[in-house]
């Protein structure tokens, strides 16, 4: 029996993707008989800054003494402290790549519309704060034994942009519970679009707004739903009635509501860029987020029976279950301990 820290920014009953994924990992490899540890970041928020990075550190430190392998679940807020303690201990570790901070604080300051493919291979005027992101994370990648990403598309932009050898990268898929259930045929004429995020630029609803307009000049009852920051229940409901799912972000790594949507039998409309794609690309219609036109014919078409019920037919085939029972066992042998 293994002993193994988990290191995430949330857990529950905090609502988001890191929560879900910790408390799945942490069943999981108690499950299988080893005894995980939980330290979370939101412990500490209520302290001041400086003082809750510190204890922290702190708490992370400690629990590391008395663990065979720490997993830290973000890359600077946890993987950082997670690695200057595991690298003194001497314990085996890894970090779990969510998304890219500098990317999205990046984009999210100059509002520069730029998919995540294309922000490290051309020229950039950083801000103080991101090059420093910048030179911590690639510390952490240093100094990280193992790092983890959820898909390859983005461990190949992120192995090429900080040089991160091969022989430490590993590829461990989110969990997926892909089995639609049949239509639910309903008497709603009008054929709902929904989108379901954060407000914040790089998700491009001023661009998704606009296309939209421009689709109910050609396409008779359609509408579309915003759904900003509300419970994870609120968006399942509201996906139940939906026609389609529609994420136009500048770049998606494993984008949870169209798994949701399609779990549901919703077909999609997402950005080109997108981690999943290589998974669920033949279950929706992708396009460049740079290309309002592009978006706008999109949802058109997907407003179109014979399209839309071509979409639901590959979807009715589409099954794809993978449990944190399985994800826990990859950790299990990237340490090399018995699963």
């Amino acid at each position: 029996m293994m002993k193994v820290l988990l290191a995430t920014p949330l857990y529950p009953p905090a609502v988001g993707g890191p929560a879900t994924y910790v408390r799945g990992l942490e069943e999981a490899f108690k499950l299988l008989g080893h005894t995980p540890i939980v330290i979370s970041y939101g412990s500490v928020l209520a302290l001041p800054w400086g003082v809750r990075q510190l204890i922290f550190t702190m708490k992370l430190f400690v629990a590391t003494l008395h663990v065979d392998g720490v997993i830290a679940l973000d890359t600077l807020s946890i993987g950082l402290p997670a690695m200057i303690s595991a690298r003194i201990l001497r314990k085996i570790a890894a970090v779990r790549v969510a998304g890219d901070q500098v990317w999205e604080r990046y984009v999210n300051r100059t509002r520069e519309i730029i998919p995540f493919p294309d922000f490290y291979f051309g020229k950039r005027h950083l801000a103080f704060r991101e090059r420093w992101m910048m030179k911590l994370t690639s510390w952490v990648f240093a100094a990280a034994p193992h790092v983890i990403f959820s898909t390859r598309w983005q461990a190949e932009i992120r192995a090429r942009a900080y040089a991160i050898p091969p022989k430490k990268v590993t590829v461990i898929e989110n969990a997926y519970w892909i089995e639609p259930k049949p239509r639910i045929v309903t008497q709603e004429k009008t054929k709902i679009f929904l989108w379901a995020g954060r407000n914040i630029p790089l998700k491009n609803l001023p661009m998704l707004t606009e296309a939209f307009a421009e689709a109910e000049k050609r396409t008779e009852n359609i509408r579309l739903d915003l759904l900003m920051d509300v419970p994870h229940k609120t968006v399942m409901r509201y996906t139940e009635d939906a026609w389609a799912v529609i994420l136009p972000s500048y770049s998606e790594d494993s984008p949870n509501i169209l798994l949701e949507g399609l779990s549901l039998g919703k077909p999609f409309i997402s950005t080109a860029h997108n981690g999943l794609r290589d998974r669920i690309g033949e279950l929706g219609l992708f396009v460049d987020p740079k290309d309002r036109h592009a978006l706008t014919d999109a949802i058109a078409m997907m407003a179109d029976e014979k399209v839309h019920e071509a979409f639901e037919h590959r979807i009715q085939e589409f099954r794809y279950i993978r449990g944190y029972d399985q994800i826990a066992r990859e950790y299990l042998t990237l340490f090399r301990w018995k699963t």
